[in-house]
């Protein structure tokens, strides 16, 4: 079954019937830990505009070997830029030749630790370059289905990974041997409208970069999910690497973030709560519903956006909305998970990776003037 781009949530090739259980959910072993000390109470903006370049504006800023890459999701455009700004070169594109992307667009995309890339269509099809864009391979991912649509209909259970679907609006990480990617249920039995889907929900997938395969699906979400229909509005993970084997997992509707390793063993819970949040979340029990609820509740709540960890300064980003009138984001920084600066931001802002001396922001176009911008900031 699949289900247009623009639903909430979509649907790959649906998994196969073995158990996805996750090894532990030890998260009522964990204590938690709230520890502030503030060193920044404003962080100086930098505003940096790229080149111009032809581009559909439709796209994002990827950090990768000290180089900018505005990721063109549209076009299939890669434009590369160094760290001032100055474009390097354009590479794939629409098209079906050899290190072209033949999709209608870019779905998701994900650099490697090792400088390669992977890139993801419309149909859930991959596509993996070298440092130099020339192509390495292409797969569709494996979900290893063998179930049918009636099996699928008539048993909505949690463990099974046909269950579950690639959520698009998420983020994915990537090892050089492993793709980590938020997962979501949407079965008419088991989705978020469904005060059970708190407790029982996977939230995360794992793959097989050398061949598309999906190993499992596992973790949930957190206690805060379990007993309140109302926050499963935000009820999805967003995750990032902590080291090859730990990752940083935080959701949209809890103030805490945790440390997991890949089986989802949690060893840590931290965090503070953001200023000015409206998190008075509103959900609908009607499936039909949810899609311009969820539009609603994006608009007016306060819920947090993204993270996002710098290896090179073991440095942690959190971004959040505060309500709907608010004029800025917030963004809070933590060092040794450790909050050490909660500071207003431009709305929409999310930190793309580090560059020495500067981080640098998402990019923020504008097909009026033609102009892609970013911020970049340090911290001293």
């Amino acid at each position: 079954m699949k289900i247009s781009i623009n639903q909430i949530f979509f649907v790959l090739c649906i998994g196969t019937l073995i158990s996805c259980k996750s090894k532990s959910n030890n998260y009522s072993t964990l204590s938690s830990s709230a520890a502030s000390a503030i060193q920044y109470k404003t962080i100086n903006l930098d505003t940096l505009k790229l080149d111009s370049v032809h581009t559909s504006f439709v796209g994002d800023i990827q950090i990768s070997k000290n180089n900018l890459y505005y990721i063109d999701r549209k076009f299939c455009y890669v434009f590369k830029f160094n760290p001032q700004g100055k474009y390097i070169n354009r590479y794939l594109g629409q098209g079906n030749a050899k290190n072209e992307l033949p999709i209608k667009n870019i779905t998701m995309s994900a650099f490697l630790p090792n400088g390669n890339s992977l890139f993801l269509g419309t149909n859930w099809d991959v596509f993996i370059f070298d440092t130099n864009f020339n192509k390495l391979d292409d797969y569709d991912i494996n979900w290893h289905s063998r179930a049918s649509k009636e099996q699928m209909a008539s048993n909505p259970d949690p463990e099974k990974m046909y269950m579950y679907s690639f959520l698009y609006f998420g983020n994915m990480v990537a090892t050089n041997t492993k793709l980590y990617f938020p997962v979501a249920s949407q079965h008419a039995k088991f989705n978020p409208t469904i005060a059970s889907y708190g407790k029982e929900t996977r939230i995360l997938g794992e793959m097989e970069i050398a061949n598309g395969y999906v190993d499992k699906v596992f973790g949930r979400l957190s206690p805060l999910y379990h007993n309140n229909l109302n926050t499963l509005v935000f009820g999805y993970a967003m995750v990032d690497l902590r080291t090859d084997k730990d990752l940083l997992v935080a959701f949209p509707a809890d103030p805490f973030m945790y440390i997991a390793d890949g089986d989802f063993v949690l060893s840590k819970k931290f965090g503070s709560e953001g200023r000015e949040m409206n998190t008075k979340y509103v959900n609908v029990n009607d499936t039909r519903m949810f899609h311009q609820n969820y539009k609603q509740e994006t608009s007016k709540k306060g819920y947090y956006t993204f993270i996002k960890y710098v290896p090179e300064t073991q440095t942690l980003f959190r971004g959040y909305h505060k309500n709907g009138q608010s004029a800025t984001d917030g963004l809070q920084v933590y060092m040794d998970d450790v909050l050490i600066a909660d500071v207003d931001v431009p709305v929409n802002f999310r930190v793309s990776g580090f560059i020495a001396p500067y981080y640098y922001s998402n990019s923020f176009s504008n097909e009026d003037t033609e102009e892609i911008k970013l911020y970049r900031f340090m911290l001293k």
